[in-house]
């Protein structure tokens, strides 16, 4: 998997790196020295005119943790969703290492979503369309990403999916914090569960630790005013995962979500607020 970096010295799980770095990474090989560098020119080369979906990760992943859920999500595209993506993309950002750190990778993910901006930006340049699955504390770095995209040059995101987003269920109506970046969007999709426990109750805590305000998470519930996302945002659909996903990091695994995805993908949408069913 080709893969960017904003990580000190490609994997550190803790310092931000001076420049970001791109390999085409074994993902099955824990061996740095079978990695192969690759220049922005040869990134941007390898995406041309090519379906590509980015993945970004949560808080307190290390290198381990964050091969082994790249590695299970493309093989699920590729398996499940399949004939949808030419290339699967991966970024990595130090989301921590540590479960009391969340404040400090809360900061440096603010600090590192610029450069994401920057990415999204050139690779839409380049490629023929540009989706994004970001999971869990990734959905704060990605919507400010997108937030970025939304102040600058016209570029626009195909489909973003905000899955167990630690972000605050009102974030994304209209005249909160993170409304412009999904309406960059052409299709953004909140993928929520009310059994993700860490949401219920680590992401709370977390946030009273950081800024004294106690949020219910987007990921938790869904958002919370629907009328407000039925009037302002027909481009973003709400998919109650409580009967498919019962964890925090479980959406990787559930057949129902991609077949949710392969169906919005190639011609059979669902409504505006689904719930997801087993198969």
């Amino acid at each position: 998997m080709i893969m960017i970096s904003s990580r000190k010295d490609f994997w550190s799980p803790v310092e931000i790196s001076d420049t970001d770095q791109i390999r085409d990474v074994d993902l099955l090989n824990p061996d740095p020295s079978v990695d192969t560098p690759m220049s922005e020119g040869q990134y941007l080369a390898a995406i041309e005119n090519r379906r590509v979906l980015i993945l970004v990760h949560g808080y307190n992943n290390d290198e381990d943790d964050v091969n082994r859920a790249y590695s299970l999500i493309e093989g699920r595209i590729a398996a499940e969703v399949a004939g949808q993506y030419d290339a699967v993309i991966g970024y990595t950002w130090p989301g921590g290492n540590l479960h009391i750190s969340y404040p400090l990778a809360k900061a440096r993910g603010k600090a590192i979503s610029p450069r994401l901006h920057i990415w999204l930006r050139k690779t839409i340049g380049r490629a023929r369309s540009v989706d994004v699955m970001c999971h869990s504390l990734g959905n704060y770095v990605t919507l400010r990403a997108l937030n970025e995209l939304a102040r600058g040059q016209p570029a626009r995101v195909r489909n973003c999916y905000w899955l167990a987003a630690a972000v605050d269920n009102e974030s994304i109506e209209k005249g909160e914090k993170y409304f412009a970046g999904t309406q960059v969007c052409d299709g953004g999709y909140v993928f929520h569960s009310i059994k993700d426990a860490v949401l219920m109750l680590a992401y709370p805590a977390g946030e009273t630790i950081s800024f004294g305000l106690p949020d219910v998470a987007l990921g938790l519930t869904g958002p919370e005013d629907v009328d407000d996302i039925m009037q302002n945002s027909p481009n973003v659909k709400v998919v109650n995962c409580k009967h498919v996903v019962d964890g925090h990091g479980k959406y990787k695994e559930s057949a129902p979500m991609y077949r949710y995805i392969l169906d919005e993908l190639s011609g059979t949408p669902a409504p505006q607020f689904t719930t997801l069913q087993p198969v």
